[in-house]
């Protein structure tokens, strides 16, 4: 993977069958986030939610890395909303501002992608690149208010890739009504946090029932 950052050596998880077959491997979390996430699911009582959304973005981050573009195609919902943000001084009011979302329009400059076109995109970004290098780290979970099975996960993202790097703020809205098959409803990148040291979190969207 080159000169990439960050820590050359990674840690998997194997997961076997009842017979003792291999059915999946994947890069493991960071211990410390995985401890500190683990920690305030018993606080907020909400464990059985925790272990699967820790066990979902490891499989997230290494379809990345393997280039999976039909399980990154499956886990966003229809409709998921993707926006990738540039951080601006000042941006005028746009008639077609992101709908449902509370950011203020000063801040933050969107392009708002359909999950065809990111998955287009993705895949072109997978076939011209000789690898693909995501880390997570500063990973924060939070549960709806409302709705106990839609949670927000913040997290820092790092990518080195063959042809382009870079690091910024992830976050992700997470349906986990079906536990076996969650779903993305909401991807936003933005390359650096607010002026007040914020990042785009769950409460920035409303849930429409």
């Amino acid at each position: 993977m080159q000169n990439t950052k960050g820590n050359p050596y990674q840690y998997i998880v194997f997961t076997f069958d009842d017979t003792g077959l291999i059915t999946d491997v994947r890069f493991a979390m960071n211990n410390t986030h995985y401890l500190e996430i683990i920690k305030e699911g018993e606080r907020l009582q909400d464990f059985a939610y925790r272990q699967p959304i820790i066990q979902f973005l490891e499989i997230f981050r290494t379809a990345y890395n393997r280039k999976d573009i039909e399980f990154l195609r499956k886990v966003y919902s229809k409709d998921a909303l993707i926006i990738v943000g540039k951080v601006i001084k000042q941006e005028p009011n746009s008639p077609d501002f992101l709908d449902g979302c509370y950011l203020p329009q000063e801040q933050i400059k969107f392009l708002k992608l359909s999950k065809k076109e990111y998955i287009e995109r993705l895949g072109k970004i997978f076939v011209y690149n000789d690898f693909i290098k995501v880390v997570f780290e500063e990973v924060t979970v939070n549960k709806h208010p409302k709705y106990p099975e839609i949670y927000g996960v913040t997290l820092k993202q790092y990518w080195n890739s063959s042809r382009y790097s870079d690091e910024g703020y992830l976050f992700l809205m997470m349906d986990f009504r079906d536990k076996n098959n969650p779903l993305i409803h909401v991807r936003s990148w933005q390359p650096e946090k607010f002026p007040d040291g914020s990042v785009v979190s769950l409460g920035d969207f409303e849930i429409i029932e």
